[in-house]
């Protein structure tokens, strides 16, 4: 179900303009990854952003695990089309060929560097198209030293927004976590502080108001999802 504060946003559907493809690299800037605001919680993920706070340039998440079960380990934070503002889906990214983003672990609240060495997380891109998730490859982040910074790209060639293409139309973007070894992370639970900064040289994805078109187009490409299955 679409969330009914996006209807307080009446633009015309030249909102939809394209990003010019001026790299062959995309990202999400400071203002993007500040406009993130949707949980995917089909699997009822319990992971949540407690803040996020701009750092120059880039974000800072504390991201807190409230234990270390199956479902306290993985957390999809986006830009949606089903809740939130939604004020990222309506880019069309499909003149680059990949979706990079920085990250680094800064650290795991309550703990030192060397104590929460074992708090692995895996951090990759995000994108849902309509068809599956999207958030490969994901890469290994920890606080022992040099393994605190990565820099994972996912293959975007195929996907586009809006109308381009029937099919491919993202619903979702953002970012995707989750713990390696969720036995060795706190049962108590724990907050890990994610800097995520944009890929340097990269052509940035910009907020932008939804409009009510987009949101008729987007609920009849979901129905037509449903009615009519792949042949």
């Amino acid at each position: 179900m679409f969330n009914t504060k996006k209807l307080s946003s009446v633009y015309a559907l030249c909102a939809l303009c394209a990003l010019t493809a001026n790299a062959s690299v995309v990202t999400l800037g400071r203002d993007g990854l500040m406009s993130l605001d949707y949980y995917h919680s089909s699997q009822n993920l319990t992971p949540r952003v407690i803040d996020a706070r701009p750092s120059g340039g880039s974000v800072e998440f504390d991201v807190e695990f409230p234990g270390n079960s199956g479902s306290d380990s993985q957390m999809f934070y986006g830009s949606s089309l089903y809740g939130g503002e939604g004020s990222l889906i309506i880019q069309d990214i499909s003149g680059y060929s990949q979706f990079q983003m920085n990250f680094e672990l800064l650290g795991i609240q309550g703990y030192t560097a060397q104590e929460s060495e074992t708090f692995e997380l895996w951090v990759s891109p995000m994108v849902h198209d309509g068809d599956t998730y999207k958030f490969f490859p994901s890469a290994l982040v920890s606080t022992a030293a040099g393994s605190t910074q990565a820099s994972p790209a996912m293959d975007v060639s195929l996907l586009a927004a809006g109308i381009a293409k029937k099919g491919d139309m993202i619903l979702e973007i953002g970012f995707e976590l989750h713990m390696d070894d969720p036995t060795l992370w706190p049962a108590s639970g724990a907050v890990a502080t994610l800097l995520v900064t944009p890929a340097a040289g990269a052509d940035q994805i910009v907020p932008e108001p939804v409009s009510i078109l987009l949101l008729s187009y987007g609920a009849m490409f979901i129905m037509s999802r449903k009615i009519c299955p792949k042949k």
